[in-house]
């Protein structure tokens, strides 16, 4: 498993990003983007306070 110590906002946006392209927002979780990472889905708070946030923050990298 990955530590949490590897993990980073790009790293978790990329996996996220991802699942959304293949299965959609709406099927978009914290505990579907932790198993594409190999962590636990509460690592994942440290960065994201909740799904929410994630989501913006796809939206805002979209934007750039």
């Amino acid at each position: 498993m990955v530590q949490k110590r590897n993990l980073s906002i790009s790293k978790i946006t990329t996996a996220a990003r991802q699942l959304v392209n293949d299965d959609g927002a709406e099927n978009l979780s914290f505990s579907r983007v932790a198993d594409v990472l190999g962590v636990r889905p509460q690592a994942m708070y440290a960065y994201f306070p909740g799904k929410e946030q994630l989501k913006v923050a796809l939206i805002i990298d979209f934007l750039d």
